[in-house]
């Protein structure tokens, strides 16, 4: 991705000199902070990272990527990213969320992470990033033809609300096409089929597959990639 600058060669004179827009590519992913956390959101994060290193080569790409916790994190990481934008004359090329994520039909759905506590574990912010929450996020600076690419649960599902948790988004940030599951997302060794993951894959997906809460006939050894729901709202 190119711009221009118009930049002094010769007193009273200008030309443009062309300059290489940075393009981030982002990946954010949720982690629990306990022992027997597999680190899968983790691990789906690092591989996904690693691929879009492969695919995308020059100097102009910055990846990132970023560990988030509670709610309140992930609100924070997202106003660092946008700082950092705005700061570097940067945009975003690909962003992927790694998150639990609720849809009931609840006015409290949205992404999911875990709560604020004080020192006396009384709960300060629930772990919900909800539809309201989402709609105050700081609108990014996206490039053209961007994509943000929600891996949890249902983020695609509309069900009996006119709106999923990509619907949301789409119409917040404006400016990119955004992914959801349409359905419940499972940690899977391959791409487009799925398979059981262990502890030490390191490749691995998280994505909807046509297998357990998404088929009639339950928990079948495979399952077939379920296209997302893609929603762009540009204006």
């Amino acid at each position: 991705m190119q711009g221009s600058c118009k930049t002094n060669k010769q007193p009273n004179s200008i030309h443009e000199q062309p300059i290489s827009l940075k393009e981030y590519l982002v990946c954010i992913y949720y982690h629990k902070p306990s022992k027997s956390d597999d680190k899968a959101f983790q691990r789906a994060s690092n591989h996904c990272l690693s691929q879009l290193k492969l695919n995308n080569c020059g100097d102009n790409f910055i990846f990132k990527e970023y560990q988030v916790t509670s709610g309140q994190d992930f609100k924070k990481i997202w106003a660092t990213i946008f700082a950092e934008l705005n700061k570097n004359v940067a945009k975003v090329k690909e962003m992927h969320v790694f998150s639990h994520s609720s849809k009931t039909g609840g006015e409290n759905d949205g992404l999911e992470f875990l709560s604020t506590r004080d020192r006396r574990n009384e709960v300060l912010e629930d772990g919900t990033i909800s539809y309201s929450e989402i709609s105050q996020l700081e609108k990014l600076r996206w490039s053209p033809n961007a994509n943000l690419v929600l891996h949890g649960c249902n983020t695609g599902l509309r069900g009996t609300s006119v709106q999923s948790i990509a619907d949301v988004f789409a119409i917040r940030q404006e400016k990119c096409r955004v992914h959801g599951q349409k359905g419940w997302a499972y940690f899977s060794k391959k791409e487009a089929v799925y398979e059981r993951t262990s502890p030490t894959d390191k490749e691995i997906y998280l994505w909807a597959y046509s297998r357990g809460n998404n088929s009639y006939v339950g928990n079948i050894t495979g399952g077939e990639k379920i296209p997302a729901l893609i929603v762009e709202k540009k204006k």
